[in-house]
């Protein structure tokens, strides 16, 4: 791909699909009267401190709305929702108040501060609420060693458009990869073998190299005389979801005004303006900005590093049910690398995304159901049913061969698992660190079926 103009990048948070239960889900169940479903939705987001969502939960109360109608219990919500002062909330909760009587004041008073001491502000700090970091990042992120030379026959000679989510092991070699978009792409595999073969500088957190998951790699390239229809291609992802006034009531509008905020080169000023946006999103349940959240407190990037809330917003990106979301707290949970080990949690949370038919967590699980050594995990049966399901289309071929070969061996069929091994040392053959490991695997199978 000669005389080409190529504009790369490398995202390291997850992209996950849009929230299928967030404020603006919840307003419209609302709306539509399936009240059951938008309560529980706005007492969801009440816990994560959004104060709409907590003086909604007041409201509810106060109607009655296929719950018991509780004027109390309403204040007490109103109450909390009105901690940063803002007016709506003040008006209701006076409002509120002054229709009880003496006794109900009292009740009300009591509430309001249990549910403060337990929800408000101060708690949040403690447990969720990350607090922002003048300090320069200490992730080093993940990008090409070299400027890819993507083979002719895969792509267009005139114009090119691709994002891939993948995964990048401590070597920096991609794994696990499916394309999220493509233009261009005349012939997908052979671009993703093409891909595959290529090492990247892995991450590195204190210089100690981690895995990556679910990163995103967007690439745009013309042959010259073309830059037009680049620029028209980058402005058009830019204005994805993005207006020139913040919609307050929009998880997704705020968030795309915190991704506008990423261009160029913001100042500490802008960096922390584009936190606060992504918390308020996260507070409103949108996943990407909720995964966002739990990887940049994991890190300390842009925030100081706190294990503890990083994995309190992963695990509440993944109650979503959203496969990426599941996919990348499993990973982590299961690595146990920034977070405590929690290998059993990974697998619960592969087996809801499997259930989902997720390619991707399909081919972990079935790695850890072959591989783990704890018994309550280890189930090669269903290590091999879900291998033979994923792995005639799986497009990183390595991965899908070896998995297949582990579960084989881990069923006795050592003379099939060493024929699967040999196709993945086949494919293996230009990733130089997978084809050692692909190599030694095949040498233990051989041993085995001895």
């Amino acid at each position: 791909m000669k005389n080409f103009l190529k504009i790369i990048c490398c995202l390291t948070c997850i992209f996950a699909l849009k929230s299928r239960a967030d404020f603006a889900s919840a307003l419209q169940d609302y709306e539509s009267q399936k009240f059951p479903e938008a309560m529980q939705e706005f007492k969801r987001l009440a816990l994560l401190g959004h104060k709409q969502s907590q003086l909604n939960v007041g409201a509810v109360y106060v109607r009655g709305e296929d719950v018991e109608k509780d004027v109390v219990t309403a204040y007490a919500w109103m109450a909390l929702s009105a901690e940063n002062n803002n007016a709506d909330s003040m008006r209701m909760r006076d409002i509120v108040f002054s229709k009880l009587d003496e006794q109900q004041k009292i009740k009300a008073k009591t509430k309001s501060t249990e549910m403060i001491a337990t929800y408000g502000n101060q708690t949040l700090q403690a447990t969720l609420l990350p607090k922002y970091s003048a300090e320069k990042t200490k992730v080093r992120y993940s990008s090409w060693k070299g400027m890819p030379n993507f083979p002719d026959s895969a792509i267009s000679e005139k114009f090119v458009e691709f994002k891939l989510e993948c995964d990048l092991d401590k070597q920096g070699y991609i794994r696990n990869y499916t394309f999220l978009k493509m233009e261009g792409v005349k012939d997908p595999q052979k671009l993703a073998d093409y891909l595959a073969t290529m090492k990247n500088y892995p991450q590195k957190l204190n210089n100690n190299p981690i895995w990556a998951f679910n990163s995103i790699y967007g690439v745009i390239g013309a042959s010259h005389g073309r830059g037009k229809q680049i620029e028209a291609a980058v402005n058009e992802d830019i204005r994805e979801g993005f207006s020139p006034e913040i919609d307050w009531l929009n998880a997704e509008n705020i968030y795309q005004h915190a991704k506008a905020l990423n261009y160029g080169r913001p100042s500490d000023k802008i960096k922390q303006q584009r936190g606060l946006l992504v918390l308020h999103a996260a507070q409103m349940g949108h996943i990407k900005a909720q995964s966002e959240m739990a990887l940049d407190t994991l890190y300390g990037r842009g925030y100081e590093l706190d294990r503890k809330k990083g994995t309190a917003w992963l695990l509440t990106s993944a109650e979503s049910k959203d496969n990426t979301a599941l996919y990348l707290a499993a990973s982590v949970l299961y690595e146990g690398e920034i977070v405590d080990l929690d290998k059993l949690k990974a697998v619960e949370f592969l087996q809801q995304a499997t259930a989902q038919q997720h390619a991707k967590s399909k081919m972990k699980l079935a790695w850890i159901l072959a591989t783990e050594k704890d018994p309550a995990i280890y189930n090669p049966q269903k290590a091999l049913q879900l291998a033979k399901e994923v792995y005639p289309d799986y497009l990183d071929r390595i991965t899908a061969y070896e998995t297949l070969a582990a579960a084989q061996a881990a069923n006795g069929l050592f003379d099939d698992a060493v024929t699967t091994q040999e196709a993945a040392v086949v494919y293996a053959k230009d990733a130089d660190g997978r084809l050692a490991e692909a190599k030694g695997r095949l040498s233990l199978y051989k041993q085995h079926g001895r």
